[in-house]
């Protein structure tokens, strides 16, 4: 196996993972995004910059601590309306899949 960083921040690492001696690969986000409101927005938006376009294969780690519609809401703060929004959008343009989780 062969590991291509293609770029790297403070918040994230963004390689290409090869297989030696096949054809098959598949990029790998793994992103420290921020955790508050206020700035969750710039999390998306780097998340939609690293979206490789039409890559067969990538995967995009990271707890986003973001839910998908406010239903999903247990208890604390009403859920932002705008921020659920933003982050539908960014998962479908980018063809990403919620993976679901359940708990804290």
């Amino acid at each position: 196996m062969e590991v291509e960083v293609i770029s790297a921040s403070r918040n994230h690492i963004y390689v290409k993972v090869s297989f030696l001696h096949q054809a098959h690969s598949f990029y790998l986000s793994l992103i420290y995004g921020f955790s508050e409101a206020s700035n969750k927005i710039l999390t998306w938006d780097l998340i939609h910059t690293l979206c490789p376009g039409p890559v067969l294969f990538w995967m995009c780690v990271r707890d986003f601590k973001e839910i998908l519609c406010p239903d999903d809401k247990n208890g604390g703060n009403e859920a932002n309306i705008n921020l659920i929004a933003w982050f539908r959008m960014v998962l479908e343009q980018c063809r990403l899949v919620d993976l679901g989780f359940d708990g804290y």
